[in-house]
């Protein structure tokens, strides 16, 4: 089977594999129109459109801790958080998890979550 032709719709949502074999979702027919997961997965997650007036550390920690109890590798570990708050950058974060399977849980929940008013913008941080 070629990758690069394998399509699933699941109600709104549409999984493919792009021409670089990355795996690609979309959320479609919604108002969230747009690719959801796009890169390689890995352990830590970029998240943007946060209400940097209101969105605290904690909120981070208690919306994602979860899925690092349930699927992290090492469950004693405590996720790794990073909140902007100055600059152009505030309003984004970043969540380091033990292991993929709990940032890949993460990223396909929480997309869009609404916290503070705005839907949270969920996805693999892109490797330096």
């Amino acid at each position: 089977m070629n990758l690069m032709n394998w399509k699933v719709n699941l109600m709104n949502i549409e999984i493919r594999f792009d021409q670089n074999a990355y795996l690609v979702i979309s959320l479609v027919n919604s108002k969230y129109s747009k690719t959801i997961i796009k890169g390689e997965p890995s352990v830590k997650l970029y998240i943007k459109n946060l209400n940097h007036k209101q969105i605290q550390e904690s909120d981070i920690i208690e919306l994602f801790s979860p899925y690092q109890k349930r699927f992290g590798s090492d469950e004693n570990k405590n996720l790794e958080v990073k909140l902007m708050t100055r600059g152009q950058m505030k309003g984004q974060s970043f969540v380091t998890f033990s292991s993929v399977k709990a940032a890949e849980a993460a990223l396909l929940d929480l997309h869009g979550y609404e916290i503070y008013g705005k839907p949270m913008a969920v996805m693999f941080a892109k490797s330096k």
